[in-house]
């Protein structure tokens, strides 16, 4: 019982430590508003939604940050000065600003240059006489400068600048050493257990003879390691002798681990048993992921997935009397390389079932796919895709065998993925179903969605989502024997109806539009509120989409950040009555 009284003190003295920033000024700027220079700092002044303390550390950096500021806008002498004040426990802090004189670019000269021309190097440095002189930029630039000598055999490329200033105005010399020209030499491969070299050096676009050049070095890299036979890939230069032109390479890798076995629990959304284009489920999900060694020394691999979900209903109860009403089980095997061609290949068998309230969704079938990831956040998957189908409820049930390839293209700049405060995501889905693939159903359908988040006065986040898909339906097609209908209603589309059933749409929609606006702000520590309003509609194959059926909702909501993600209630008024339909769902709408 002592340590706890020992830590309450010291958590005490701690945080009654902690002071209040009421406000913050700046004296004498005259380029700069006070606004802009605000905005370029760490340190902020308290709000309504956002408490934030006094810190020394953060005080320097924001001194910093001003002064890098003012010298990349040619004030090279600036002088910040912060005066801190500290009134009735709150603290106000003034930055005293000494701008001095701006300079700006006199003249710019490069010397010692051979394999570029000095027209060519100013391009690259992106400065012209009478530009106001940004240090910051041009040396940047130069970094630019010497990436270049890099990719053309110049290893000990040397570059100084001279920077001379006279009333208000600064010539810039810029020295280059060049050196002599290196060549690729010998590449040996350290780090291999099990694999062979020849998976290494398949993936690697360097020659014996070929011009250093540090943008190959880069790009093997990047190859030998989306591989995904390795954990960690390095490539070092060896030098033979300071008399020697060849620079050997020494590529260091390390073995992914052959087996692995694992496992998560989290918070997930799950396909509705009304499809695809119906909105999802939100669920808690078990997943669990077996996979086997190197098939045969090779870089193949089997990988056995079985997933199972609990959905969630706004009473949070299992939807169903089955404890899993989501069960997915397939076994995948991938090569990365077909017939010698750098394709990696996936291929999978699957049993995908889910089901709620009377209605349930089975699929059973083959998939065989490729994906192309240009970036972390920049990804192309396209697959083929024959499975049975079985549908079952409350109005009608079907089974069918569908042939489909779909593609589904991807990028974002989302800072988090799970709850974004900045950044956009893209995604373009389509599917081709029938046509040269066969069968008796033949349409396209594609599904296009944009969502935006933007943060506000360092505290609020202002999100917003444009959701459109069509079906073209093609040749003489039965609009029954078409299992993709779009849906709206429930938590993650028009959050003033529990769910598609409830928006009583007659029709078979092979159209929708949706809109999604959300303001976020936090409350309290974990606890979150949220504004929103959300605007749909459905349209059938003569695309009638008259106001009528328009449907739209406004609402609030309480959020919970727990440990596996967003937990949320939310209070929606559907238009025109505006009768409160309450949904509580995990992770965000959108």
């Amino acid at each position: 019982m002592k340590y706890f009284y020992i830590y309450f003190i010291l958590a005490t003295i701690l945080f009654s430590n902690q002071k209040e920033i009421e406000d913050i000024t700046f004296t004498d700027n005259k380029f700069l508003s006070s606004e802009e220079l605000l905005s370029w700092i760490p340190l902020k002044k308290s709000s309504i939604f956002n408490k934030t303390f006094y810190n020394s550390r953060s005080l320097k950096l924001s001194a910093i940050q001003l002064k890098n500021l003012y010298n990349s806008n040619g004030y090279l002498n600036v002088k910040v000065n912060p005066i801190v004040k500290e009134i009735s426990d709150k603290i106000s802090i003034n930055f005293i600003i000494n701008e001095g004189n701006q300079y700006f670019i006199n003249d710019i000269e490069f010397v010692g240059n051979r394999l570029f021309s000095s027209a060519e190097l100013l391009k690259v440095l992106d400065v012209k006489v009478n530009d106001i002189f940004n240090p910051l930029q041009i040396t940047k630039n130069l970094k630019s400068i010497i990436r270049n000598y890099l990719e053309v055999g110049k290893f000990y490329i040397s570059i100084m600048d001279e920077l001379i200033e006279e009333n208000n105005k600064v010539s810039i010399r810029i020295n280059i050493s060049e050196g002599k020209t290196y060549f690729f030499g010998n590449v040996s491969v350290e780090g291999l257990e099990n694999l062979k070299e020849k998976l290494v050096f398949r993936e690697s676009i360097i020659s014996l003879g070929q011009k250093y050049n540090i943008s190959k070095i880069e790009k093997s890299q990047t190859r030998i390691f989306s591989s995904l036979l390795f954990s960690s890939v390095e490539i070092f230069p060896q030098f033979r002798n300071d008399i020697s032109d060849t620079i050997d390479l020494v590529i260091k890798v390390k073995e992914m681990n052959d087996r692995d076995i694992k496992g998560e629990i989290g918070f997930g959304q799950t396909e509705s048993p009304l499809g695809e284009n119906s909105p999802p489920l939100t669920s808690i999900e078990l997943n669990s992921t077996i996979q086997s060694g190197y098939f045969f020394n090779t870089p193949n691999k089997f990988t056995l997935k079985v997933d199972l979900g609990m959905t969630i209903d706004e009473n949070i109860s299992v939807t169903e009397n089955k404890l899993f009403p989501k069960r997915n089980i397939s076994l995948g095997y991938r090569a990365p390389w077909i017939l010698g061609l750098r394709i990696p290949l996936n291929f999978k068998v699957f049993d995908y079932y889910v089901e709620e309230n009377n209605d349930f969704r089975h699929r059973q079938g083959i998939e065989s796919s490729f994906l192309y990831r240009k970036s972390e956040n920049n990804k192309l998957l396209g697959s083929f895709i024959f499975e049975s189908v079985n549908i079952l409820g409350n109005s009608d049930s079907q089974k069918q065998l569908e042939r489909k390839f779909r593609v589904i293209h991807q990028r974002h700049s989302l800072d988090n993925l799970i709850s974004p405060k900045s950044g956009s995501f893209l995604g373009i889905y389509s599917i081709l179903r029938g046509a040269f693939l066969g069968g008796n159903t033949h349409y396209i359908l594609t599904d296009i969605e944009f969502k935006s988040f933007h943060s506000l006065f360092n505290s609020l986040v202002l999100g917003y989502r444009i959701k459109t898909g069509i079906i073209n339906i093609l040749e003489k097609t039965s609009e029954e024997s078409i299992t993709d209908f779009f849906y709206l209603g429930g938590s993650t589309s028009l959050r003033g109806w529990s769910n598609p059933d409830s928006l009583k749409y007659n029709e078979n929609a092979l159209y929708r539009g949706l809109v999604n606006l959300e303001l976020r702000f936090p409350v309290y520590k974990n606890l979150g509120a949220e504004l929103f309003f959300d605007a749909g509609i459905l349209g059938d194959r003569k695309y009638d989409l008259n106001n009528s059926q328009y449907n739209w909702n406004i609402g609030y909501g309480i959020t919970f950040n727990t440990a596996l993600g967003p937990a949320r209630i939310d209070f929606a008024y559907p238009f025109p009555k505006f009768k409160l339909n309450t949904s509580i769902s995990l992770l965000y709408s959108f």
